[in-house]
């Protein structure tokens, strides 16, 4: 599964074939066709594309355990501290808003989308944690990492913490 004894960041660039099959698999789970890509996904090299993916397809049959030991390997092997500045325009703050709200963290990645958009990926794979963990009935997991992602706006997160706070109150 998961090679825990190599826990550093992957800083290997991927070769172009690497490349080529990831963007075939983002395009088969943009398809949904999950039983394919895995297949696929499961003959590449480990990169955060190929975990995220992964996940992405686990989370569709459920298997929100196994999920969450990819997303958090995508994590440790991210880039750390890149201070990458996205330019912010009224436009793009709006549309960055309206894709908060959405299921937009749950789309395919490419090797491409991961080196542009470090930080936004970071953020959809901590969402996707989220939802793992809430789907699990990990309440303290959910607060723990949903809380300091609540003040972005991020549906599923607001959601997942709402649920909590009702279930705590005696509401569900």
């Amino acid at each position: 599964l998961i090679n825990k004894n190599n826990l550093q960041p992957s800083n290997n660039k991927p070769d172009e074939k690497s490349i080529n099959e990831i963007e075939f698999c983002a395009s088969l789970l943009d398809r949904k066709q999950y039983a394919e890509a895995w297949i696929l996904l499961n003959a590449q090299q480990e990169s955060i594309p190929q975990l995220f993916n992964k996940s992405l397809c686990l989370i569709k049959i459920e298997e929100y355990a196994l999920a969450l030991q990819f997303l958090e390997r995508a994590l440790m092997i991210a880039p750390q501290n890149q201070n990458q500045k996205i330019p912010e325009t009224s436009i793009q703050n709006k549309m960055q808003n309206v894709q908060n709200e959405m299921h937009s963290y749950m789309n395919a990645i490419t090797f491409q989308y991961a080196e542009r958009f470090s930080e936004i990926l970071k953020a959809s794979v901590l969402r996707l944690i989220v939802d793992c963990h809430s789907a699990l009935g990990n309440r303290n997991k959910v607060l723990e990492i949903g809380i300091p992602l609540k003040s972005k706006g991020y549906r599923n997160v607001i959601e997942a913490i709402n649920k909590i706070e009702n279930y705590r109150n005696g509401n569900i």
